[in-house]
């Protein structure tokens, strides 16, 4: 009986560790590494205009000297309340690691509704290598209690 109890717990344990590594992973990326991925998104996103633009974007990982400079593109970065004061901003999302790769999500919108792009890299040390896939998200919240009827 003891043996059939340590045998389950074993497996029990295994299977855990195992479905415990699908999907989202923990990692880190290199200040280097995320000066990298934020230079390919942002110049793959905002291209030199003939009038001078303002762009206003909030990210967590951003440092003002991971911006590009682009002609006629001026970069700032805002915090939460900022966002709440302008409604809406450019977000650059965390990095989210799946599967080797890394995810990071830039898009347009506020705290409540947001959408955009999702651009997926291969990271090694320092060296990162935007691939083929490509994907989009979006966010959204509920409004009202649900409690409505329809007619």
């Amino acid at each position: 009986m003891k043996s059939i109890i340590a045998i389950t717990v074993l497996v029990l344990t295994l299977c855990s560790v195992q479905f415990g590594q699908v999907g989202e992973e923990a990692t880190h990326l290199s200040s280097t590494a995320l000066s990298k991925i934020v230079d390919v998104v942002l110049r793959t996103e905002f291209k030199p205009g003939k009038e001078p633009a303002l762009i206003y974007i909030r990210g967590n990982i951003l440092k003002e000297a991971w911006l590009p400079e682009i002609e006629n593109t001026q970069f700032i970065l805002i915090d939460d309340a900022e966002l709440r004061k302008l409604g809406k901003a450019y977000l650059f999302k965390d990095p989210v690691f799946i599967e080797g790769k890394v995810r990071i999500d830039f898009g347009y919108g506020d705290d409540c509704e947001a959408r955009g792009k999702s651009y997926i890299f291969r990271v090694n040390g320092d060296r990162v290598t935007r691939t083929k896939d490509e994907g989009g998200w979006g966010s959204g919240c509920s409004r009202g209690s649900g409690t409505g009827s329809r007619q």
